[in-house]
């Protein structure tokens, strides 16, 4: 292999390992509050910093329900204590009219 090749072989394999660690940067755990409301969908971290929850494979709807049928009154807006698994969003605008900066997309529960 020429110095060219190999060149191009080392650049393309950092680059793939720097991929694969944003990647792994963006998978985190959280313990919070989740709050499912009229245009909320909520997290609120322990720190108070609150995401916008994109829940695809509808992990928390199980949670939802439990807890909707253990509450009395009006059922419009259910909070609970959750621990998902997920991937967490690069700064932007999430949720109803963009009010979160992060998102996080469930991609399950804690053990």
């Amino acid at each position: 292999m020429n110095c060219l090749g190999l060149c191009i072989l080392v650049l393309l394999t950092t680059s793939i390992a720097g991929c694969n660690q944003l990647n792994q940067d963006k998978k985190v755990s959280i313990e919070g509050l989740f709050t499912k409301g009229f245009e909320t969908y909520e997290l609120k971290k322990k720190s108070g910093e609150a995401l916008h929850v994109f829940d695809p494979h509808h992990y928390l709807d199980p949670l939802v329900v439990e807890g909707f049928k253990n509450k009395s009154g009006k059922k419009m807006w259910l909070t609970i204590p959750v621990c998902v698994k997920g991937e967490l969003s690069t700064k932007g605008q999430y949720g109803h009219m963009g009010s979160y900066e992060r998102q996080i997309e469930i991609t399950g529960l804690c053990k």
